[in-house]
């Protein structure tokens, strides 16, 4: 999928400096690496929307999580460096 995309995207000629993609953690030795971590996210989002979170959810908790830290480190949104820190 990653290969196709960066295919087509070559194709419409736009080549952004990253991609960003999550795949689900699937391997129990990685979800039992994470602990208390991952066990305080579920028991979170559980208890705020009453669901129990994915790997989906859990990926773009992280994503969200990643461009918030550029976006303080940058000074604001609308300030060119957000780019360059994304």
């Amino acid at each position: 999928m990653v290969v196709f995309l960066k295919n087509v995207l070559h194709q419409i000629r736009w080549v952004p400096k990253a991609l960003i993609m999550h795949y689900g953690a699937t391997e129990p030795a990685f979800v039992k690496a994470l602990g208390k971590n991952a066990a305080d996210y579920a028991s979170d989002i559980k208890k705020a929307y009453k669901i129990t979170p994915d790997y989906t959810m859990a990926g773009c908790s992280a994503a969200g999580i990643a461009f918030q830290s550029a976006v303080l480190k940058a000074g604001g949104i609308f300030n060119f460096p957000v780019i360059d820190t994304v």
